[in-house]
């Protein structure tokens, strides 16, 4: 069991920020609803198996969350440490393919700009 009883008004104040109602932290965690009211009152604590759920649900850092939890740091500590942002496969594929799009843009400028295209010169007759 987990201690989390410092003060429970930093688990109100973070699901006030992200808008977020205490039965979905319990069904984020597959608990009973009121076990989040028991938690701010300190009469039931969360479960190390829940810590990470607990982290990800309020998107907090993990190890920051755990840190906290475990009292190595603060709660203004807690707020400042800022998750490491993940990137899916899709994210990285759209983001090469403007990559490839931009610079693909930028060979086809080169190509088309006017000062660097043959130029007849001017007052010469052609012959067909």
């Amino acid at each position: 069991m987990v201690d989390t009883n410092k003060n429970k008004l930093w688990l109100e104040k973070r699901l006030a920020e992200l808008g977020k109602k205490n039965y979905q932290l319990a069904d984020a965690l597959g608990i009973q609803h009121n076990k989040i009211s028991q938690i701010k009152a300190g009469q039931y604590n969360f479960q190390p198996e829940h810590l990470s759920s607990v982290a990800e649900f309020l998107k907090f850092d993990k190890a920051a969350f755990i840190d906290f939890v475990a009292g190595k740091i603060t709660e203004d500590e807690l707020w400042a440490a800022k998750p490491p942002l993940k990137i899916t496969e899709q994210d990285l594929q759209l983001l090469q393919a403007v990559k490839s799009l931009a610079s693909s843009k930028t060979e086809t400028n080169t190509s088309s700009d006017p000062d660097k295209q043959a130029q007849i010169p001017a007052g010469k007759d052609q012959e067909r």
